[in-house]
């Protein structure tokens, strides 16, 4: 049963209509999203993790659907290049999990399923490279497409997946306003009673989601929620954007080692999402757009600046007020871990649905620990992406000492260098990263060379028998743009 009140969703970027999906579907009929067309959005490509495909079902949209009325495209994991040394066949590749027949690794004896991450350690173990190892990263370097077998995820352009989201909005009844936030008024409690745009129009509400970007509009400036830094523990503070104008299809995010950041490729149908994400301590925007020329061997065009500060409210829920997507947090999107974060912490409200009809203090409190704690772990592991050999630039010497890592981070990679890391451990972590991804990162930073698995090796199927069955099944796969143009014929509206 849905509660009688009014929500609003300030904000119309792609926090602000998951939010208002998610909130018409599990909390209210009366549903109001406030957008301003003429301030817009920060509006790049973007890249997201497996779980948006169920949060997508969740709130009735398939996902191919997304992909055929945004010029999406599938996303098979994360191909990392020049994160240890300046050259070419410096590449390692975060995958997601397979699954079915392609995940059905066991050890005689001992385990009868689920044994992938011994199947990784035993790789790493025998020095072979992970990326010929694993069907999902053969898979994407082959360019094709396994809808059935991996864990994927999705790359679409925001622009237009605000449009298509806010085209199912208007199907479903939720009211949309165009116009410039001002101020609200409180109730004698504090809480939120009223939203007041600039030209003076007022909206009542009983709930708010704050999805006002960067700016925080309301937990942030009005609520005075404190912000909580990262800038201890993570270097960049600046991006430019330059996108190309081709059509990228293979089915993976590209992230590039730069002298001071990294790039990022998105690819799409209709074109590659691109931007240089730096560190504005040792260069500017103007050095910034020289070095992606010169590593490219192209003429750019810088389409936006986009300046940030890494780091969270200190609590995202406050009084009647959730802020998400930009007002709630910014870690850079190295794991495309933004919308993640998002739509995690939507899925979570739906066991607070009493504490939005009568707010709670504890189980307020239990939330905002909870996404603390999401948002602290994301923070972790982009750190440690950072543990490099690279020492080409004044960036790359200085971030083991300028950028310090938190007590967990230290234990993870004090336990992955001794080859100590289990599945036990990683146990119990909401919304953290999975053992698997540990294990292969790692890997990919060289933070070990070898791994003791002893007692583990007795695999089924063994390597050899495995990296067989993965070469008879991917010549079958179709092309990315074979599979995308029958997605498209299938899903457009």
């Amino acid at each position: 049963m849905k509660l009688n009140k009014k929500i609003i969703v300030l904000g119309g970027g792609t926090a602000g209509w998951l939010a208002a999906l998610f909130a018409k579907k599990y909390i209210s009929n009366d549903v109001t999203l406030i957008e301003s067309k003429k301030l817009g959005i920060i509006g790049v490509g973007e890249g997201t993790v497996p779980s948006i495909n169920d949060f997508l079902r969740s709130v009735d949209i398939h996902p191919y659907e997304v992909i055929a009325n945004t010029g999406g495209t599938i996303k098979k994991g994360i191909s990392f290049e020049r994160w240890n040394e300046n050259n070419d066949k410096d590449i390692y590749f975060h995958n997601f999990s397979d699954r079915g027949p392609f995940n059905q690794h066991s050890i005689n004896g001992v385990f009868s399923h689920e044994c992938k991450d011994y199947y990784i350690k035993n790789c790493v173990s025998k020095n072979l490279d992970l990326k010929e190892c694993l069907w999902s990263s053969k898979v994407a370097y082959a360019n094709k497409i396994d809808h059935e077998n991996v864990l994927n995820a999705l790359h679409f352009d925001t622009y237009a997946l605000g449009d298509y989201l806010s085209t199912k909005a208007d199907e479903r009844g939720i009211k949309h306003i165009d116009g410039i936030f001002e101020d609200l008024t409180l109730d004698d409690q504090g809480f939120i009673n009223q939203i007041i745009l600039q030209d003076n129009r007022k909206f009542d509400c009983d709930f708010i989601f704050d999805c006002s970007g960067l700016s925080k509009a309301i937990i942030g400036k009005k609520l005075n929620e404190p912000f909580i830094s990262y800038s201890d523990t993570l270097a960049m503070k600046k991006a430019i954007v330059i996108p190309k104008q081709e059509a990228g299809y293979y089915p993976y995010t590209k992230a590039i080692a730069m002298k001071y950041g990294w790039t990022f490729e998105i690819p799409l149908q209709h074109r590659i999402g691109r931007g240089y994400i730096f560190d504005s301590d040792y260069i500017n925007e103007s050095q910034a757009h020289d070095e992606v020329e010169q590593f490219y061997g192209e003429d750019i065009e810088v389409k936006k600046v986009i300046e940030f500060d890494a780091g969270r409210m200190k609590n995202a829920w406050v009084k009647n007020c959730v802020s998400l997507g930009l007002a709630q947090s910014f870690v850079e999107p190295l794991e495309a871990t933004s919308i993640f974060v998002t739509t995690e912490m939507l899925s979570l409200l739906k066991h607070f649905i009493n504490d939005i009809q009568k707010f709670n203090e504890n189980s307020v409190k239990e939330y905002n620990n909870v996404v603390d704690e999401m948002v602290d772990g994301v923070r972790d592991f982009i750190r440690f992406h950072y543990i490099s050999k690279r020492n080409d630039s004044e960036f790359w010497r200085d971030y083991p000492e300028k950028y310090k890592m938190s007590d967990y981070l230290a234990w993870i990679v004090d336990c992955l260098r001794n080859g100590e890391l289990k599945f036990s451990q990683m146990r119990g972590q909401y919304a953290k990263f999975t053992l698997f991804s540990w294990l292969v990162v790692g890997n990919g930073m060289k933070l070990f060379t070898k791994y003791n698995n002893s007692g583990y090796e007795d695999m089924n199927p063994s390597i050899e028998e495995y990296l067989k069955f993965m070469d008879d099944n991917i010549k079958h796969l179709p092309t990315s743009k074979e599979w995308y143009n029958t997605t498209n014929a299938n899903f457009k509206i």
